[in-house]
């Protein structure tokens, strides 16, 4: 390869470095992980809370913010249709495969983001049950 032959857009680039210094620095700062641990125990607790997240999920896999709702097996296969509906009640999330939800918000999350996502989940799920 001779000098011009190849090229980035962002490499090097001083703005593109700073910001990830910033984010490093913020990601690796114990209080922003200590508050990334206390969402994900609040999402295992609401979910071990919720009748309707038990009907139609048999567990949670992941670690911290990156989570897998798995269906039960009475439910496999209706992952998309799930995230479909979620989308209509305003909730954003993905399939990793047929049968497996994944959530994956913000790692700066707040508490009552938490909590209003995952009622628009139950709701979602209310109407997936009876469609």
């Amino acid at each position: 390869m001779e000098p011009g032959k190849h090229g980035s857009t962002f490499g090097g680039n001083p703005l593109a470095c700073a910001i990830a210094n910033k984010v490093l620095e913020i990601v690796t700062n114990p209080n922003f992980l200590e508050n990334v641990r206390h969402s994900e125990g609040l999402i295992r607790s609401l979910f071990a809370q919720s009748s309707v997240m038990r009907l139609v999920f048999s567990e949670i896999r992941g670690a911290g913010l990156l989570l897998g709702l798995v269906l039960k097996d009475d439910y496999q296969g209706t992952a998309k249709v799930i995230c479909d509906i979620a989308a209509h009640h305003g909730l954003m999330c993905n399939y990793a495969g047929d049968n497996v939800v994944r959530l994956a918000p913000a790692l700066n999350i707040t508490e009552v983001e938490i909590r209003t996502g995952f009622e628009r989940l139950e709701q979602a799920l209310k109407a997936f049950l009876t469609s």
